[in-house]
């Protein structure tokens, strides 16, 4: 009889550990999936797209700065052939400045895309907080400038300034959601190491017994 509840007592034991074993690799491998999903479908690309709009932005204001210092008036002969050459210049210089910014409003699109798509695996609260500022940006900016009914210059002026600048890409959301996107992947990388770990301990104990 002695033996008998020995055999019972280590036969449901070990189903306990098993149970508890294998709850604990489902756990671990829904958390690898979600982090996953977090990265390939939110965290990743809106990374690449964030550095991406922030470079064509900062390429379009480099080049006001550079046109404001450059093409000073005083600074050219006031001749006719001079003054042909400086204004083809200078409009040049202002074209490619607004392609930038064409491709940055392009980027944003594609960005507010990507959140509508994917707005169930933000990360938590602060994301959150952050990801819904750029939207209200983008609303506004999406109305106003991307496809406006009513030309913004015919509203007053008083009235434009009450409400506040439009705003843009704020540079805390792109330090933010790429600060995540490094973490999450951090994460993942403890997830699956342990997984393997976990997998090859299980192995070598086979090969043993």
């Amino acid at each position: 009889m002695d033996i008998l509840i020995g055999l019972l007592t280590g036969a449901l034991g070990g189903a306990m550990v098993t149970a508890w074993s294998t709850n604990h690799i489902n756990k671990r491998n829904q958390k690898i999936a979600l982090l996953e999903r977090k990265i390939n479908n939110l965290y990743g690309p809106l990374s690449f797209l964030l550095l991406c709009t922030k470079t064509y932005i900062e390429n379009s204001n480099g080049l006001i700065e550079q046109h404001k210092i450059y093409f000073v008036p005083e600074k050219f002969s006031q001749h006719p052939d001079a003054q042909l050459k400086i204004n083809a210049q200078s409009i040049a210089t202002l074209d490619l400045s607004n392609y930038y910014f064409e491709k940055a409003i392009d980027n944003i699109q594609m960005i507010f895309k990507l959140i509508s798509d994917n707005y169930s695996l933000i990360h938590n609260a602060e994301d959150e907080s952050l990801i819904n500022n750029f939207v209200g940006m983008f609303i506004r900016l999406s109305v106003e400038y991307i496809n406006p009914r009513v030309e913004i210059r015919e509203i007053p002026l008083e009235i434009q300034m009450n409400r506040g600048k439009m705003g843009t890409i704020a540079n805390a959301f792109i330090e933010n959601i790429i600060d995540k996107n490094k973490s999450l992947n951090d994460q993942l990388k403890i997830l699956v190491n342990h997984k393997l770990c976990s997998f090859d301990c299980g192995n070598t104990r086979k090969d043993k017994c």
